[in-house]
């Protein structure tokens, strides 16, 4: 009796392993799909406070990302010009970077799926880039997503992976600073780099998560060039 219950327990407990085998990748999974909804809820806030910042600015955009400069709403960077539309109440307050990259009232910057800290252990504060193209594009630094012709198409905000730039770096301004409009994807951070390395894939499952200038965000598992476009047409 005393054997027949040891393999019973055997059996039973090769059924739980192989159970746990067939359910780790469901809940891996399900909890992906969790953190890309999530990372989308970001940007679709980051695209209302976009939208209300062009609103009361008449259409002038930061030019560049500034994480290191980032100081609570008191800045020239995208983030800190758009921190006042998200966390009204934190401005002024709170701990300086890099403490402020865990804090409640900047959450709407981070990718969930992103880890928090570069190889060289710097925080990164943001877990988005600025396609800085929209200001290179817009005459006199002014952009109005209402005069685009394919505002659907044109990127504004993204993910980044751990590879691309700096962790201090929101914006891809140096992916273009060149005539012949910088990396050799022409994509930024989308599955490339402008330091010649193969493509990288996005946090979401080698996707991402991509806000463009109509305000929706959509998440695409390759480069589309019938889909999306860094250049700004009017």
């Amino acid at each position: 009796m005393k054997r027949e219950h040891i393999a019973q327990c055997a059996i039973i407990g090769a059924c739980l392993l192989f159970c746990l085998a067939m359910v780790s990748p469901t809940l891996e999974l399900s909890r992906e799909k969790v953190q890309r909804a999530k990372c989308a809820s970001n940007l679709k806030h980051l695209g209302a406070a976009w939208a209300a910042y062009l609103s009361d600015y008449g259409g002038y955009m930061p030019a560049y990302g500034g994480i290191i400069q980032f100081k609570w709403g008191v800045g020239s960077g995208w983030m800190n010009r758009l921190f006042p539309y998200l966390s009204p109440d934190a401005v002024g307050k709170g701990p300086s970077y890099p403490e402020s990259a865990n804090t409640k009232s900047t959450e709407a910057f981070r990718c969930p799926s992103l880890r928090r800290s570069a190889i060289d252990g710097r925080v990164f504060l943001s877990s988005y880039i600025l396609n800085s193209r929209l200001y290179l594009d817009s005459t006199a630094g002014k952009f109005h997503p209402g005069r685009l012709k394919f505002p659907q198409k044109v990127i504004v905000l993204y993910d980044r992976n751990e590879k691309t730039a700096a962790c201090d770096d929101a914006d891809m301004t140096d992916e273009w600073g060149n005539s012949n409009g910088g990396d050799p994807w022409g994509r930024g951070g989308l599955w490339g780099s402008h330091t010649g390395s193969p493509p990288y894939p996005g946090p979401h499952s080698g996707g991402y998560n991509i806000l463009f200038a109509d305000w929706h965000v959509a998440w695409f598992g390759e480069w589309d060039s019938e889909k999306m476009t860094r250049h700004a047409v009017f």
